[in-house]
């Protein structure tokens, strides 16, 4: 995109935004950015000689670091009132890996009390549980509001403090693979090695030597010992995921592992002792394997100290309107686009089922981002396999919740129909459901057209840190989306 068509776009944002071109000088700055940039003059609005980037402002540590890194940078800054601000920075390429511009977003972020004066802190250090998991995992992908996840949160913090075998249970695609990284980097042992072994993707006949290592001449082609993924786990994390496709013979060397703290490589002569913590997953019911014999009984109740049940995301409404909003958001970011959500899309993603849970709900978001043609996705973009069916389409109009006339229909928000028709036909939504998504449309409205939480706490007469904390909640997405063709 050339940089006449990023300033139409930008012209008339509410969000500050400026961008630069790969010398670090500003090449544009939007009307919302002027406060920010320290740049006083016009000549960055109309085109004139350009502005260092050293007079970039708030602007410039981040701008900064893009161009000395080639990614995305993203830093609070402290601004004017003692208002902490979001500045993102995302370099765009060109087909050779050379920076072209660099694209800039300021965005109010709130109020930090506990900084403690510094001028600015890295955005994942202003989150606990991102801050815990640096480096370690993408973290990204996990957001949560819902009464079941808090349950489940609360449940990881305590078990990260011990170093009992865990078990982690729900349907594939929930995230059991970020509940592990998380209960060990909120461990004693998030410093050293977390081992991931997904024990259904191992040729049976490579398991062995992959898990416990081998001796040099082990075998026709063993050159050169090596070292096993359970050693390599030492001091630190082994998590076997998909631990029901284990084959019965390997269950019962791993049980010995467990038991006994120690393993012997193929070949080898002397054990090897173990500090590790073992966590394990599956989304199969043990119990029935166990009655088939496909399982091991003495391993279950090995592996089964601690539980851990993750609920899909269809019993967690609250966290879907949560990642929807994370993942337009994260999309059009990595991306560098500009793609909303029509309403009708938007309650369809909310009605929808998600039987692959937040991995579905992820391929599904990046893939409406950038398959679409135009920037407001409709349902006609949806793909085939989640789209509903034509008859659906036509007749969704004229659907009424009980009781409702289309009088009192049309005085609703629109955001509220499809989960009142919902809730009409049996759906499992409750008031706080309702609740929540009218709170969304408020804030999202509100923040659309003020872009400021002091504004805003005015207007609905609450303290400004409660409209920050519901800000940040509900407005993940770009807030002021381009008119549809």
């Amino acid at each position: 995109m050339d940089l006449k068509s990023l300033r139409n776009q930008y012209e008339q944002e509410n969000k500050g935004v400026l961008i630069a071109n790969n010398n670090g000088r500003i090449c544009y700055l939007n009307p919302a950015a002027r406060p920010f940039a320290g740049v006083p003059s016009q000549s960055a609005l109309t085109g004139g000689p350009s502005a260092d980037a050293d007079r970039g402002g708030l602007f410039y540590p981040a701008l900064s670091r893009a161009l000395s890194s080639k990614r995305k940078v993203s830093l609070i800054e402290k601004g004017p009132d003692d208002i902490y601000y979001l500045i993102t920075a995302s370099p765009v390429l060109d087909p050779g890996g050379k920076i072209q511009y660099v694209l800039c977003f300021c965005a109010e972020a709130g109020q930090y009390p506990g900084i403690d004066g510094a001028s600015q802190l890295n955005w994942e250090d202003s989150h606990t549980l991102k801050k815990a998991a640096q480096g370690s995992f993408d973290i990204e992908n996990f957001d949560f509001a819902s009464p079941a996840m808090r349950k489940v949160m609360q449940k990881v913090e305590k078990t990260a403090k011990y170093d009992a075998t865990v078990i982690l249970l729900g349907e594939s695609g929930v995230g059991k693979n970020i509940i592990a990284n998380l209960i060990h980097s909120l461990s004693d042992r998030k410093d050293k090695p977390f081992i991931y072994i997904n024990c259904g993707a191992i040729p049976s006949n490579l398991l062995e030597s992959e898990l416990f290592g081998y001796e040099k001449g082990a075998f026709t082609g063993a050159t050169a010992s090596h070292t096993g993924l359970i050693e390599r786990a030492q001091s630190g994390t082994l998590f076997f995921d998909e631990v029901a496709e284990l084959p019965l013979p390997m269950q019962a060397k791993i049980l010995h592992f467990l038991n006994e703290k120690f393993i012997y490589k193929i070949s080898g002569k002397k054990p090897i002792q173990i500090d590790a913590r073992v966590i394990s997953a599956t989304n199969k019911n043990l119990p029935q394997l166990i009655e088939k014999n496909l399982f091991r009984e003495d391993l279950y109740y090995r592996l089964n100290v601690l539980k851990v049940d993750i609920p899909p995301l269809r019993e967690r409404p609250e966290d879907l309107i949560i990642l929807i909003k994370h993942y337009f958001a994260y999309f059009n970011n990595k991306y560098c686009l500009y793609k909303a959500l029509s309403d009708e899309a938007y309650q369809y993603l909310l009605s929808y089922h998600w039987p692959g849970n937040i991995r579905e709900l992820r391929n599904i978001i990046e893939q409406l981002v950038i398959l679409s043609e135009r920037d407001m996705i409709s349902l006609e973009d949806f793909p085939p396999e989640i789209a509903p069916p034509p008859a659906a389409l036509s007749a969704a109009p004229t659907l009424h919740p009980a009781g409702m006339s289309a009088k009192t229909k049309n005085h609703l928000p629109e955001l509220l129909l499809p989960s009142l028709e919902a809730l009409a036909a049996g759906s499992p939504l409750s008031l706080d459901d309702l609740m929540e998504q009218y709170e969304s449309l408020i804030f999202n409205q509100l923040y659309e057209k003020y872009s400021s939480s002091y504004k805003i706490a005015k207007l609905l007469k609450i303290s400004q840190t409660k409209a920050n904390r519901k800000l940040q909640k509900y407005c993940r997405l770009p807030q002021k989306p381009p008119e549809p063709y």
